[in-house]
């Protein structure tokens, strides 16, 4: 999709929800790190490879979610780390 048509998509969108009064707070969109393609969800997490723990998600059919877990940082982010180093993805 070009900006172009992503830009036309989004406005109709918008339209049509002041159009519905759908005016309250959506958590997929406010409470996510990243939201889009199952490809954009999996580039974004590759990227935050050092958080905690994130979580993707399919919301609805071919939208997807990532977003940081809950678990606080510590001794999880420690075996996360370990995990991506054994398995070579650590980036660097």
């Amino acid at each position: 999709m070009s900006r172009r048509e992503f830009a036309e998509v989004y406005e109709l969108a918008i339209e049509e929800a002041l159009d519905r009064r759908a005016l309250q707070r959506n958590p997929i969109w406010t409470e996510s790190i990243a939201a889009g393609s199952k490809a954009f969800i999996s580039t974004v997490s590759k990227q935050l490879w050092n958080r905690t723990h994130l979580v993707e998600s399919e919301v609805d059919a071919g939208v997807w979610t990532v977003r940081a877990s809950s678990i606080p940082y510590g001794r999880a982010s420690g075996e996360r780390w370990r995990e991506r180093n054994e398995k070579g993805t650590v980036p660097f």
